[in-house]
């Protein structure tokens, strides 16, 4: 369990309580955010090469995860780690992010209609900053593994160039053989 403060206690508890709300719709959330995010073509094109029947089922069930693990946040940041890599969506999001807010929240609001307050408007908003904040989070751990990664890499390159050219180095130099050896050696009889 993570320290969060008061503040971020209670847009949890109405993040919790207005996905109540939603929770049985959450298909239709679903199919409204797909339907709103498909008005742009780029992100049609990008986003839709699967069956929007399964990409809708597909949200839904990350929202439910998300929503359910918000105390936990290094728990929060493996989900959505593992919904990155297995959508491979991390540049999508990048590039769209604000976009997607927008949308994200339009949803919120379209699904929530009365119940959708300044109050709970900003609990999703702070909900969608922090899964921004943990997306940019897991793309900087990835980087510095890359970092470390090219690093080794390197480390291995110079050791092997390193070795290559002690065994050229010593390929190069001519030892006497033992037959020139021995006629060197003066003979006793």
């Amino acid at each position: 369990m993570s320290n969060i403060n008061k503040h971020q206690q209670m847009n949890i508890q109405i993040i919790e309580k207005t996905f109540f709300l939603l929770n049985p719709y959450s298909t239709k959330f679903a199919s409204l955010f797909l339907l709103h995010l498909s008005v742009n073509s780029e992100i049609k094109n990008l986003l839709f090469q699967n069956n929007i029947e399964e990409n809708k089922l597909e949200i839904a069930e990350s929202l439910r995860m998300i929503i359910s693990h918000l105390e936990n946040i290094e728990y929060l940041k493996n989900i959505v780690k593992e919904i990155l890599e297995k959508y491979e969506i991390y540049d999508f999001i990048c590039t769209y992010h604000q976009l997607i807010g927008q949308i994200w929240l339009k949803t919120v609001e379209s699904c929530l209609e009365d119940a959708f307050t300044p109050e709970v408007e900003e609990a999703w908003k702070d909900l969608y900053s922090l899964i921004i904040g943990l997306i940019l989070e897991i793309e900087a751990d990835k980087s510095s593994l890359k970092g470390i990664n090219s690093i080794v890499k390197k480390l291995k390159a110079k050791a092997i160039a390193k070795k290559n050219s002690r065994e050229n180095y010593l390929n190069q130099i001519s030892f006497p053989n033992q037959q020139s050896h021995l006629q060197l050696t003066p003979s006793l009889g």
